[in-house]
């Protein structure tokens, strides 16, 4: 009997062994299959490497994921390129021209590398190895509309103007609806005086990007060098319409309000583009000069001025100014130690030196 219970017990858990094994067995088989499907997405993404969507599928990885390609393939032009690219979003400049450096070397060919190669040197201010870099990829890459677009930019920052209208002509007619080209050759001519034909290319450039607010302020800009005040309200207010967050902009309202000997509302512009961004400033000077014109309460002088020294301690002509109002409040303490401050950075003025005199004769008073 005793043996018959153990055969029964035996036979009894005879089908959960049977399930066990075959659990395993699944398991074995699913991990054999994920192996598997692991190494064919590697291969997937090696042929994507070599085949045509070689670019775009280097372009969306991430940098850890370059750094694994590079580590496996370190011959991979178009690897140590989109690095660079990253790095150079990343602001990591010195790591970036490594990488461009390295994708040229081993694809000399190779024209989106000396794009941006170009690029940094356009940053670092190497305005003549930028535009050695900009010829070699144009000449590798002829209708390269970016190229021109950057080569022109380049052309008006050392006031090569005829090169960069040319350039951006080249642009404009391989892209004819770019409007960033268009506005870009509008600055060209505004730097020129041309402002009619930055006008207009300011405003084709509106008709093509109707909601870039930045187009409007441009327009503003052209509106204000030829004097025509009203034209550039109008065109500031919708500027700040479709961008109410941009402090530029009511700082540019403010200044034509000042133009416009309309103190007050200079002086609720500037408040708005302080508030936005606190650290300009030439803004706390025009709104203490709005204040000062209005006879407005002279502590609101002071602060601007004291903001004004704080960002920049340098200031000298600030400095004599809030040692002035200090004097004018009665404040002869502070305004002792400011003169001081200024005799510091001017030691050689003798009107500093002559008003920290006067300011001791009031002192003993």
């Amino acid at each position: 009997m005793e043996s018959q219970i153990n055969m029964e017990a035996d036979m009894s858990s005879a089908p959960i062994v049977l399930m066990a094994i075959a659990i395993l067995f699944i398991l074995i088989l699913s991990i054999v299959l994920i192996r598997k499907g692991n190494k064919t997405m590697k291969n997937k993404a090696k042929i994507d490497r070599d085949g045509k969507s070689d670019n775009f599928s280097l372009s969306n990885l991430s940098m850890d994921e370059l750094n694994d390609v590079i580590r496996s393939e370190p011959n991979n032009a178009e690897a140590y390129y989109y690095r660079g690219k990253a790095y150079y979003d990343l602001k990591e400049y010195d790591k970036a021209i490594e990488d461009f450096n390295q994708a040229i070397k081993l694809k000399p060919d190779f024209a989106d590398a000396y794009r941006y190669r170009g690029c940094f040197f356009r940053r670092k201010t190497i305005y003549d190895k930028a535009i050695a870099d900009y010829d070699k990829a144009l000449n590798l890459k002829p209708n390269y509309a970016a190229v021109y677009d950057i080569r022109g930019y380049t052309f008006m920052m050392i006031e090569q103007y005829d090169k960069a209208i040319t350039d951006y002509n080249k642009a404009i007619s391989l892209e004819p609806t770019n409007a960033d080209s268009i506005r870009d050759r509008g600055y060209v001519y505004q730097r020129m005086e041309k402002f009619d034909k930055a006008i207009e290319d300011y405003k084709k450039a509106i008709e093509l990007a109707p909601d870039n607010a930045a187009h409007y302020g441009d327009l503003c800009i052209a509106y204000c060098n030829i004097n025509e005040l009203d034209k550039a309200i109008s065109y500031i207010n919708i500027a700040i319409e479709k961008d109410p967050n941009s402090a530029q902009a009511y700082c540019n309202r403010g200044q034509i309000y000042m133009w416009l000997n309309n103190f007050e509302a200079a002086i609720e512009n500037y408040d708005q583009a302080i508030k936005l961004n606190p650290n300009m400033p030439d803004w706390y000077y025009n709104r203490a000069s709005c204040h000062k014109i209005l006879g407005k309460n002279a502590n609101n002088i002071i602060a601007d001025y004291e903001k004004i020294i704080e960002l920049n301690p340098n200031d000298t002509d600030v400095l004599s100014f809030l040692a002035s109002e200090y004097g004018l409040i009665g404040k002869y303490d502070l305004a002792m130690q400011t003169f001081k401050k200024l005799l510091k950075l001017k030691p050689n003025d003798v009107e500093v030196q002559h008003l920290i005199k006067e300011m001791e004769l009031i002192q003993k008073k």
